[in-house]
């Protein structure tokens, strides 16, 4: 099967930003938000029920999610609630998982 080539940039610049990027996914409780959002849109509070994490934490891992486009809101009066941004983000979580779950590395209880 022959791999279909992509054009990727690999000057300094493009890198140090593509490795910025993936810094982001680095965080436990980034990734169980993004998780919590795969599917739905939600509140803050929902968010910090789902993860058991505190809101105000949840508010500040979506701060660094809203800086990476990574996650969108929406005002609702005077909540705001938020999904993931795109597909990509989704795909790139998938990715992930299936790349560690083919290794053996996790299971799929």
């Amino acid at each position: 099967m022959k791999k279909e080539k992509v054009n990727i940039k690999t000057d300094d610049d493009t890198l140090q930003r593509v490795a910025e990027f993936f810094k982001v996914f680095g965080d436990k409780g980034r990734l169980s938000i993004l998780y919590a959002l795969f599917d739905k849109e939600l509140y803050v509070n929902e968010i910090a029920e789902i993860t058991k994490i505190s809101p105000s934490l949840v508010s500040h891992q979506l701060r660094v999610l809203r800086q990476n486009h990574l996650v969108r809101y929406q005002k609702k009066g005077k909540l705001s609630i938020y999904r993931l941004d795109d597909d990509h983000v989704s795909s790139m979580i998938k990715t992930a998982y299936g790349h560690l779950e083919h290794r053996g590395e996790i299971n799929d209880k």
